[in-house]
């Protein structure tokens, strides 16, 4: 009546494999809709973001604020504008970053603002940032 389905170990060996591919084709997609531009993905020691914020000519924008610094922080921005710009931390111009360039800085335990600065520019620029723990 029923017949007995027989899998052979090489069949067994490449449904893993298959599956395999395939979870981490699902784990790359679900890391690109995250970033929501599909720049900057969460990471292991993400703490915030990522974002995106617009940059304005002559402006300086807050991407992260905290009361207690307590651990050390990298921050990362993809700048996607036409002009270069400053990542200024607690206020001081800290690493510039050119336009269509990723570029980061890391700081100690005593970070407690990140901002980005546009000095000359006529068009707004697009920014992609995150913020992490640099442990």
């Amino acid at each position: 009546m029923g017949k007995l389905l027989r899998v052979s170990p090489s069949h067994l060996r490449f449904a893993g494999a298959f599956f395999g591919i395939l979870s981490i084709i699902a784990l790359q997609s679900m890391a690109l809709a995250q970033s929501g531009l599909g720049g900057l993905a969460i990471g292991e020691r993400t703490i915030a973001g990522p974002g995106n914020v617009k940059v304005t000519a002559g402006s300086t924008v807050v991407i992260f604020k905290r009361k207690v610094a307590d651990i050390p922080l990298c921050v990362t921005i993809q700048n996607q504008g036409p002009t270069e710009l400053v990542i200024v931390v607690d206020g001081e111009n800290s690493h510039k970053v050119g336009a269509g360039n990723t570029g980061s800085y890391c700081g100690g335990n005593d970070v407690k603002e990140i901002a980005l600065t546009a000095p000359s520019s006529r068009e707004p620029s697009l920014v992609l940032w995150r913020i992490d723990d640099a442990r």
